[in-house]
């Protein structure tokens, strides 16, 4: 210390007047002289002191004396130096502000992307572990305090710059190359400097994080979320564009890209995928093609093996892709219309129109919407039981409405009355009972049961699984009964066999045989109609309910022709016993 104790500080350092009107750094003193921050703001402020008043104030001693000279010397240096208005220059004029020995845990410990071992920097000072790791705390403080001050709000706006130039996430070797542009050497002090106020960034293997913002999950996440909304595949292009959004370095994202995703050419664009998932292959050949695609389509581009069942599986179990059409398929994200059926695209043009439709305008927007669905298909699906169509308009039925007019029941091929709580159902065991399908039967029978249109019933039997009937709206003239598979295999039915359902209407209940075609022909009728067939013709027209002109002409014209043979040769051979009429 001076012993010049009664001359005033500026006196005693050179050039102080440099600095007079600079704030003091206190940052850079020991923190207990933070308390006079206010009584000498200024350089000027403490330099009017003399060192005799200075430590006889509380907090000052020798040390904390010296330490002030010692930093008012290096921010007179500083001020003379004539830093450039550069990055490495703001960042010099900041690093040349600290005492030797803090700036040296300051460099080697604190701010560099590859700290030096406690140990090695110990040996370097001459010191204890401990006293490394004390000193590089206050170095942390000190180095804050700097930044705060307003001399170095240059070295902020270079670090901000910077930040912006490098993004979150980018290559080490990338970063060599922008420094570079400012004659900077990554490992270099000023460099270290400029790359944690401007983040910090930290190291993660071969590539620099702004930890600040996490920059890494920050980068992982923005691309993620793009690809898992994009059902795991986009263009890469879009990929980039994003990327870049997001702030990463524009020579960055295909490193990235590359390390991170797989990727594929389809119909000449580049695809980046998150897995070799059957559904994010069809989500890469849907983005490729941007616009719906047939199954056909989609298997011919994806480049895998793939069974067309797994494509049409993987297509309508996942919530990313919906319908475009009949027969084309898109992701959901282009929001297209849905398609589910041509009933459904009917129904919600209905609703979407307040109730009602003209149905010329119904039938053009929905062809016009779903291409691949015919007039034709749309006509037939608008002239069901679940829609109304009249005076040019068409709606939806409601419970309401009365039921469509049907057919009368002896139009219904295979049906027969047997009384008026019993109608008969003659139905061919053909592959598709055997397989346990349901089929399609006249709606007349429906109705006969006393089945509203849009409603079911079951039937049952002690000795059978229950049966069960419905009058479905979706179809145009139709009632559906359910399987009768284990009905044909109790019975010994087998391809070509005929069932005989005689349902009762009134209780609920069936019974159910195989026709006997070895039986004679009278006996074979009374199997299908359940009448007394010693006049064969008369009990046919009962059970076709009288119609004219003949029992055996409506059997005829309704397809039963082997029952209407059977009505011949049963007559036949009435007339030649003697027992009935022709």
């Amino acid at each position: 210390m001076t012993d010049d104790t009664a001359q005033p500080l500026k006196d005693l350092i050179g050039d102080f007047a440099v600095i007079a009107d600079q704030l003091v750094p206190y940052g850079q003193l020991p923190p207990r002289l933070s308390c006079y921050a206010e009584k000498y703001p200024r350089w000027g402020d403490l330099g009017a002191q003399t060192c005799e008043s200075l430590t006889a104030q509380p907090a000052i001693g020798p040390s904390a004396l010296n330490t002030i000279i010692d930093t008012a010397r290096r921010a007179i240096q500083v001020a003379m130096a004539g830093y450039p208005d550069t990055p490495a220059g703001a960042a010099a004029k900041l690093l040349d502000q600290i005492d030797p020995d803090i700036r040296t845990i300051l460099t080697a410990r604190v701010i560099p992307l590859d700290p030096q071992p406690t140990g090695q920097v110990a040996a370097t000072l001459g010191c204890a572990g401990a006293s490394v790791t004390r000193r590089a705390r206050r170095a942390e403080r000190q180095l804050a305090g700097l930044l705060e001050h307003p001399e170095h709000q240059a070295l902020q706006r270079h670090a901000r710059l910077l930040a912006h130039q490098l993004g979150p996430y980018l290559p080490s070797e990338l970063a060599s190359r922008e420094l570079a542009l400012t004659s900077q050497d990554l490992h270099s002090d000023t460099a270290a400097l400029l790359l944690h106020v401007a983040g910090p960034y930290r190291r993660h293997q071969d590539w620099l994080e702004n930890s600040r913002i996490r920059g890494r999950e920050h980068i992982e996440t923005a691309a993620a979320q793009a690809l898992t909304a994009a059902a795991g595949a986009l263009r890469t292009a879009e990929l980039t564009d994003l990327l870049m959004g997001a702030g990463m370095h524009p020579e960055a994202i295909a490193t990235y890209l590359e390390e991170k995703y797989l990727h594929r050419t389809i119909a000449g664009q580049r695809i980046t995928h998150s897995t070799d998932t059957t559904a994010t292959t069809i989500a890469a050949v849907l983005h490729a093609h941007q616009r719906p695609l047939t199954l056909e389509q989609i298997h011919t581009d994806m480049g895998i093996p793939a069974f067309p069942g797994s494509l049409a599986s993987a297509l309508s179990s996942r919530d990313e892709f919906v319908r475009a059409s009949r027969t084309t398929w898109a992701l959901r994200t282009w929001d297209l219309p849905h398609y589910t059926s041509i009933n459904a695209a009917i129904g919600q043009y209905i609703d979407n129109h307040g109730g009602q439709a003209p149905t010329a305008q119904l039938l053009n927007d929905i062809q016009a919407a779903f291409p691949d669905i015919s007039a034709r298909s749309l006509q037939t699906y608008l002239a069901t039981p679940r829609y109304i169509t009249r005076d040019g308009y068409s709606r939806r039925r409601t419970a309401t409405d009365p039921g469509p007019r049907q057919r009368p029941l002896h139009h219904a091929r295979g049906v027969f009355r047997t009384n008026t709580q019993v109608i008969r159902l003659a139905l061919p065991v053909t592959n598709d009972v055997q397989r346990g399908s349901g089929r399609s039967i006249a709606v007349a029978i429906a109705r006969a049961a006393h089945i509203k249109v849009g409603s079911q019933q079951t039937f049952t039997n002690p000795e059978h699984k229950p049966i069960r009937i419905a009058w479905v709206t979706n179809a145009s003239n139709n009632a559906h009964i359910g399987s009768l598979r284990t009905h044909a295999h109790d019975l010994g039915a087998t391809l070509g066999d005929t069932l005989i359902i005689a349902l009762n209407t009134h209780r609920r209940t069936y019974t159910i045989a195989k026709l006997d075609t070895t039986a004679p022909a009278a006996q074979q009728l009374a199997q299908l109609t359940g009448r007394d067939t010693s006049n064969p013709n008369a009990a046919m027209a009962a059970a076709l309910d009288n119609p004219q002109p003949s029992a055996e002409d409506i059997l005829r014209r309704r397809g039963d022709e082997c029952v209407a043979d059977l009505l011949e040769q049963a007559c036949a051979e009435a007339t030649t016993t003697g027992t009935g009429h022709r």
